[in-house]
């Protein structure tokens, strides 16, 4: 009890009108630790959970830095009838980093993930002898796929593992390439082996497959009995999308096939994101399984199989996957399904729809079974073939849920609803639960539909726990949900509506719950730090952990709303963010962030707060007495009939305007930032207009004409087609993104030239900041090698910043610190000198003036 009175205390504390502290730091956001995944186990005995010390303190920063930072967390323990006080799960040591896989089915064991310096490993720990035992093969991880161990049973579970001596893909892309260009460097030096690495363009079979691939063949799908220690080999080759059948008796895998080089016809789009090799759909019969034959049934030799798609029907008789012939783009594919008791398979029509994706990168959205039929998510543009649209819904189009016949012919069944979003949030039976009109319905047989939360007068939201990687998870055959209203929590009960009404924290998430629904954890992220509580039916919270308390001595950013008008009379709002210490008697210089994004009328940028882990966090700008404008750059304005940024001026101006007219900004010291999006956003702005009086600009494109099939260095070391159609992919999307043309380069050059800032560079007489990483994988360095060059050529101030090692985002505390030196001796040499905070933050190394060019691998010794 001790322990919770001391933290209750705290939290008092801090709850209160609090003294003055210290205006945020670099070194506050580098002590920064983080929270990651949470779980509760299926018996309900343990919560376990991720946490990662300070941020500086990781032994490591070459891989790719999660932002719950996975590569180097520990995994903690809460008994739930025994002390609320974690204790580490066991010994874990320096330099490693730990991250939860799942739970088998009793609770008897959990996959824990291990990273090294050298290797990953998938590992069981046992509740009951508190034993790790590791498995031998390293597991295919990929945080965008469904999780590479999958148990089968309380004892036995399957994993698909890479080659030996590989790195999962999202670990090596950063470190491994640069690791294997100096190999190959060191090779041609001492003259004994050849260090050639060709590629090829022009289909070698008639299908556009590229030749195989021999280490496709060297990854495995293995079963692992946990009693008696057997392995068995059930597939050869690199597996994805592991999904059992409902009955637990057979297994659905896809393996990784050869490569394809992608059609001249081909709209290479953000779909493309899911590669361009084949993936192949095997099932394995787990209670027959024969060594010697491989899988069971290969339902479709020629369909390619879009991961993350496939779904069982619930009485396990059946399989549906999204898939597209071998001559097909993605735009193309089509719903399959196979029968598994007549070895059929057949297309699922949909004609007259089109099927709407799922996420910012489009993918095909999962379907619901009903009734032995499939229901899609689609809409209706009128007669003619059905087909997987890249699309947004269209205007004037709504999206719906359609139950599609055997013959082809659907049935509405959402069109009673108000509301264009019609979420499915459980599936019981035979009925399924939306979210729709800010009620919970219920839709039962003969398509009978209940409101079950009609007599709540405001709307309702379901409360979920985060999805964990880049495929959403499907409505699952839930009992209870838990459901969320202004000041009230409350679990349902879908056999019988009973309400239950939750204690719970004001401003909390939820976090991770039971499969009953028992328990629950919330989370809680603010400027004064995070913390876990521990709650559920009958049940008063209970504090867990709480981290990043040191935030509670630092004074947040003052956000504001900011409503106008824009040059074409267009009502939008942007958000400012204010010092701290502001004082309405001042006028402030003025940083103009911008990013191509329509932001939440409701709340700030989420990303900008104090208690998240942002290295160009702008409230590292506010407390140095900077205000921060965000303006809104809805696409459908930015965009004109030339390009899809041409317009931007006439969207940030009237915002910069009205910053000045409410009395944020002092119209003499007008800054711009960019980064990423926002860099090419940036550049555009400075092409238009001579008002800012200097510009930071980081991570971007500048001439599109060469990032067309640019190739950054990670795609450089390797030899496969997906190399440099990160660019293509952007350039050819014809609608929604900042940098969408529509065509390629040989098609309209002029479109090309028109839309990259490297051929207006005349034009930019704003002294410019240029940041870039030289493994970013985005956007190759190149681009800032040619825009600087230019600027060079012009003789107009401009210093180009190189952190050699850095990604598209910098990482290294070292290399963090040195940016943001930078950065503020820039924008205080031609903004002049803040008058806002007073106060310092104790900091591990004071400012120093930078010189405006230095030595091109050189860094300035920090005093």
């Amino acid at each position: 009890m001790g322990g919770i009175f001391t933290y209750i205390l705290i939290l008092v504390a801090l709850s209160g009108p609090g003294e003055a502290g210290h205006p945020f730091a670099v070194d506050d956001m580098l002590r920064m630790e983080s929270l990651g995944a949470v779980k509760v186990s299926p018996d309900e005995k343990h919560v376990v959970f991720e946490r990662s010390g300070a941020y500086e303190d990781s032994s490591d920063f070459g891989h790719l830095q999660w932002p719950d930072r996975k590569d180097s967390a520990k995994i903690y323990i809460v008994d739930v009838e025994g002390s609320p006080s974690p204790r580490l799960l066991f010994d874990q040591k320096v330099g490693e980093g730990h991250w939860l896989g799942g739970f088998s089915p009793s609770g008897k064991y959990l996959v824990i993930y291990k990273a090294t310096d050298n290797r990953v490993k998938a590992c069981v720990y046992a509740f009951k002898t508190r034993q790790l035992t590791c498995l031998k093969e390293t597991p295919n991880v990929d945080f965008t796929l469904p999780d590479p161990v999958l148990w089968l049973s309380n004892d036995t579970l399957v994993y698909a593992a890479v080659p030996g001596g590989e790195w999962p893909a999202l670990f090596d892309f950063r470190t491994g390439p640069p690791e294997r260009l100096a190999a190959s460097w060191r090779k041609a030096w001492h003259g004994r082996e050849s260090t050639a690495s060709a590629i090829y363009s022009g289909a070698l079979y008639s299908d556009g497959a590229r030749a195989t691939d021999p280490s496709l063949n060297k990854g495995r799908l293995i079963r692992v009995n946990l009693n008696s220690g057997v392995e068995q080999i059930l597939g050869q080759g690199r597996y994805v999308s592991l999904t059992l059948s409902p009955d637990g008796r057979r297994l659905a895998a896809l393996k990784k096939g050869v490569e394809i080089q992608p059609r001249p016809d081909w709209s290479i789009s953000g779909i493309y994101f899911h590669g361009n090799w084949r993936t192949h759909l095997e099932i394995f019969d787990l209670d027959h399984h024969d060594l010697d034959k491989g899988a069971e049934l290969t339902p479709c030799e020629a369909c390619d199989v879009f991961p993350g798609t496939i779904q069982w029907a619930p009485d396990s008789r059946g399989i549906v996957f999204f898939s597209r012939g071998t001559s097909e783009f993605w735009n193309r594919g089509r719903l399959m399904r196979y029968e598994l008791k007549t070895r059929e398979l057949v297309q699922i029509l949909h004609k007259g729809l089109q099927l709407i994706p799922d996420g910012m990168m489009p993918r095909p959205h999962p379907v619901l079974w009903r009734d032995g039929k499939v229901a899609v998510f689609a809409h209706s543009p009128g007669e003619g073939e059905g087909a997987f649209t890249l699309a947004p819904v269209r205007k004037g189009s709504r999206a719906d849920w359609y139950l599609l016949g055997n013959d082809g012919k659907s049935v509405n069944i959402t069109k009673d609803f108000a509301g264009s979003s019609m979420r499915p949030v459980a599936m019981r039976k035979k009925d399924i639960y939306f979210l729709a009109d800010g009620d919970i319905w219920r839709f039962g047989a003969g398509g009978v539909r209940e409101n079950l939360t009609e007599d709540i007068p405001a709307p309702v939201t379901v409360w979920q726990p985060p999805p964990a990687g880049y495929f959403h998870p499907l409505p699952l055959p839930e009992e209870h949900l838990i459901l969320k209203v202004p000041g009230r929590v409350f679990r349902l009960s879908l056999d019988t509506v009973v309400r239950k009404v939750l204690d719970r924290e004001p401003e909390s998430q939820l976090a991770a719950m039971s499969a009953t629904a028992e328990l629950l954890i919330f989370r809680q992220d603010g400027d004064r730090g995070s913390h876990l509580s521990l709650a559920g039916v009958g049940r008063p919270v209970t504090p867990l952990i709480r981290v990043n308390t040191h935030l509670a001595m630092v004074m947040a950013g003052q956000w504001k709303k900011l409503e106008y008008q824009t040059s074409s009379g267009e009502n939008l709002f942007s958000w400012v963010l204010l010092p701290p210490d502001w004082d309405p008697g001042r006028r402030y210089p003025l940083i103009v962030h911008v990013y191509p994004t329509s932001w939440s009328s409701m709340r700030p940028p989420s990303g900008e707060q104090i208690g998240v882990f942002q290295p160009n966090n702008m409230q590292l700008l506010a407390a140095q007495g900077y205000v921060v404008l965000f303006p809104s750059l809805p696409p459908m304005l930015t965009r004109s009939k030339d390009g899809p940024l041409l317009n931007v001026a006439e969207v940030v101006l009237p915002a910069v305007d009205q910053a000045i007219t409410d009395g944020y900004a002092d119209p003499e010291r007008l800054g711009l930032y960019g980064y990423s999006y926002g860099g090419i956003a940036a550049l555009t702005l400075l092409i238009q207009t001579t008002r800012f009086k200097a510009a930071i600009v980081g991570a971007s494109a500048a001439n599109l004409g060469s990032y067309y099939g640019a190739m950054s260095l990670p795609d450089r070391a390797q030899a496969g087609t997906q190399m440099g159609l990160s660019g293509v992919m952007r350039l050819e999307e014809n609608e929604g993104g900042p940098l969408a043309l529509g065509v390629r380069p040989w098609e309209m050059p002029e479109r090309y030239i028109r839309n990259s800032p490297l051929f207006q560079a005349d034009r930019i007489t704003t002294p410019l900041m240029l940041i870039y990483g030289d493994l970013d994988y985005h956007y190759p360095i190149s681009q800032f090698d040619e825009m600087f060059t230019a600027l060079y050529r012009l003789n107009r101030q401009a210093v180009f910043v190189r952190y050699w090692g850095e990604g598209h985002g910098i990482f290294s505390p070292a290399n963090i610190r040195d940016m943001w030196d930078r950065q503020l001796d820039w924008l205080g040499r031609h903004l002049g000198k803040s008058l806002g905070m007073s106060a310092a933050a104790p900091a591990k190394a004071p400012h120093k003036t930078l010189p405006e060019a230095e030595e091109p691998h050189g860094s300035p010794v920090r005093k």
